[in-house]
Order: structure tokens, then sequence, then C-alpha cells
């Protein structure tokens, strides 16, 4: 079991929710009480059905703009149903946010500051924060002095 544990963690990491899904659906036949399982499940079903969201998004800020909503609303689930966090909840913070970052940085290189509001630093920076990337969270916030 822990290495089907540790395959569905590293599906989770590389957005391959449906992948990670399945295989805590037959984890979870086997131990349905289990909290990691549970949480595993719910966290990995919730991206794989958002997933098409994300993608139908303009790469850049539009989809960084859709996809710091989307957690946003995740976190708000979360908290709604009391789901166990584990390292899966991690995983999958970890890879929505550094794709919501990734999309900042893209729209900045883009369309340069002009591009970015200081509310989306603000989500960049929420985002960097979350994913524990302390050292460009603040390099953004000082960058961001200058719009004041």
């Amino acid at each position: 079991m822990q290495n089907k544990l540790e395959e569905a963690g590293e599906y989770l990491k590389e957005g391959e929710f449906e992948k990670a899904k399945e295989i805590f659906s037959t984890l979870l036949d086997k131990d349905p009480e289990n909290p990691d399982l549970i949480c595993g499940y719910f966290v990995s079903s919730y991206w794989d059905n958002r997933i098409e969201l994300i993608f139908n998004s303009k790469e850049g800020k539009e989809r960084a703009v859709r996809i710091v909503l989307l957690f946003d609303e995740f976190e708000e689930e979360v908290r709604k149903r009391k789901i166990y966090k584990n390292i899966f909840f991690l995983n999958v913070t970890e890879c929505v946010l550094g794709e919501a970052s990734s999309q900042f940085r893209r729209a900045y290189q883009r369309e340069g500051m002009i591009g970015l509001e200081p509310v989306h630093l603000i989500q960049l920076t929420k985002c960097l924060m979350k994913t524990g990337d302390y050292k460009n969270a603040k390099e953004i916030l000082d960058y961001s002095k200058n719009f004041q």
C-alpha cells in the first residue's frame, strides 16, 4: 500500500489528478475510513473535475487568476468538509499554486508590469508564500512597492 500512496503522491505533484484518483479509489475500497485516503481522493477528484476549466483559460494572467480563484474555492471546500490536511493536500497545493505562479510569470514575460495589476502581484505573492517560496514572495513585495 505504501508504494501506491507514494505513486499517487507523485501523480498529484505532477498534476496527474485522474491517475491519483484511481489509486485512491482502489485503496479506499480496502480501507474506507482512512483519513489520508479520504483526503487524497477528495483533492485528486476536486482538481480532476476542474482541470478542463483551467486549460480552457488563456495562458498567462487569465489562467493564473482562474487557478487562484479555484484554489480559494478549494480551500473553502476543504474547511467546510473538515478534510484532514496531509501530504496529499500539500502536494496539490504545490502543484496548483506552482502552476498559478508560472502563469503569472508568463504574463509578466509577455506583457511586462503593465499587464499585471497590483491585485495580481498580491495573488502571486500569496501563491509563493503558500508553496514556501518566501524568497521570491519577498522580491515581489519589494518590487510592488514601486507601484504605491
